[in-house]
Order: structure tokens, then C-alpha cells, then sequence
């Protein structure tokens, strides 16, 4: 069995746009002021970071499932809700290797 480590993330993920650093408190005003076009590039970036294992302001992870915010258009929503299944998937399998694999 080959082990593997996965690198931390870089910063500059977080660091490349203000929304992801805001409180959760301000995620309804993030969405409401931003463009439809915006909203999308916002939304990508964390459905990005949650494959990567990684919580957002949107996407809420509960356990080792994502939420999603219930700020979302329902067509933005609908087209998350596809991907949210391998981002949980992802979680689980990185929660039983440190479990089974100490050190991962």
C-alpha cells in the first residue's frame, strides 16, 4: 500500500477574492449585491474548494455532507446539487483513511 499526502491548499485560493474570507453572517448580502455572472464565479469557486474537502459560505459542510445556503437561485442550486455528491464523497473517503491510515 502506497501512501500519499495531499498538499495543503494554497492560499492564494482564499486570499484571490474578498467573498470567501467575508462572516458567514454577510453571505446573503455577498449574493444579493453581487450579478447573476458574479454569483456564478463566486458559486464555481466554492464548489471548487468543496471537491477539494473545503467549507464555504454557501456550501456548508454538516459532518461530512455539504449544504448548500438557502440564498441560492434554484437553478444555480440545482446545477451545485450535481456535484455535491463526489465533494461528500471525497470527505468520507479522507475521514476513513484517517481513521485506517494514521498519519494521512
Amino acid at each position: 500500500l502506497c501512501l500519499a499526502t495531499i498538499p495543503p491548499c494554497p492560499r492564494w485560493i482564499y486570499d484571490s477574492t474578498k467573498e470567501l474570507n467575508a462572516p458567514r453572517s454577510e453571505t446573503n448580502n455577498i449574493l444579493k449585491a453581487k450579478s447573476r455572472i458574479e454569483q456564478e464565479q463566486l458559486l464555481l469557486d466554492e464548489v471548487i474548494a468543496s471537491l477539494m474537502g473545503l467549507e464555504g459560505n454557501v456550501l456548508r459542510k454538516v459532518g461530512d455532507e455539504f449544504q448548500i445556503s438557502s440564498e441560492v437561485n434554484i437553478s444555480l442550486r440545482s446545477l451545485i446539487e450535481r456535484t455535491l455528491p463526489i465533494a461528500t464523497g471525497f470527505c468520507k473517503v479522507k475521514s476513513f483513511l484517517r481513521i485506517h491510515q494514521p498519519g494521512y
